[in-house]
């Protein structure tokens, strides 16, 4: 009955609720007016009534028609951002630039997928200060770059982008911060990488709210 009742568009809900309730303050009025059962023997009284009741019977319905555009909007725009995912991001990183970076990391005896800790100082310096490691290293990171700023504009779902995606975002940003606190000393770098950083973060935050959403829904 639950998963019914989730199920069921909102709108059509709320119609049932409305048109109750409508009926129920009519009922009410002409119940606490004390002249309910003689006006509503007339002709005139009895047509009065239906009209109301017409009136706001479909007040209700418009209402509910509403919201259940309303509804549909918003699910038309959920499957957007999570179909966008697949048409954008589909690869992060792409193929190309994956193989480069572990091509890099196999030279200088770094691990950078499996274990997600942050690389040592002197690891950032030398991918800092030598060009073809930082032009590896760069490509590599606005790839994430690009995709935090489609979750963070709304682009792309992010409960979906955090479910796909979630793991290697975390780790790109763990293994890498040190590079990138390096990369920000630099005059013209000083904002590097921030909508990744703010994305991570936001993530981080919500960690809290589904444990305990996880623990007091009910089985």
């Amino acid at each position: 009955m639950k998963k019914l009742f989730k199920r069921a568009p909102i709108g059509i809900f709320v119609s049932f609720v409305l048109i109750a309730v409508t009926c129920g303050f009519i009922c009410f009025h002409y119940a606490t007016s004390g002249v309910g059962a003689d006006k509503i023997s007339t002709e005139a009284g009895l047509w009065a009534l239906r009209l109301r009741i017409a009136e706001l019977v479909l007040l209700s319905i418009g209402t509910a028609s509403v919201l259940l555009l309303i509804e549909q909007i918003n699910q038309t725009s959920r499957w957007n951002s999570r179909l966008s995912y697949h048409q954008f991001f589909q690869e992060i990183p792409s193929h190309e630039k994956l193989s480069s970076l572990a091509s890099m990391a196999e030279k200088l005896k770094i691990d950078v997928h499996e274990r997600s800790t942050p690389i040592d100082s002197e690891t950032a310096r030398t991918l800092l200060t030598n060009g073809e490691y930082k032009r590896t290293v760069v490509a590599y990171m606005n790839d994430f770059e690009e995709f935090a700023m489609a979750v963070l504009s709304g682009l792309v779902e992010t409960e979906y982008a955090e479910k796909l995606e979630g793991l290697r975002v975390r780790r790109a940003w763990t293994v890498f911060l040190p590079w990138v606190m390096l990369l920000r000393g630099e005059t013209v770098s000083q904002l590097a990488y921030c909508e990744l950083e703010k994305l991570v973060l936001s993530w981080e935050c919500r960690k809290p709210q589904l444990i305990a959403s996880k623990a007091i829904t009910p089985t």
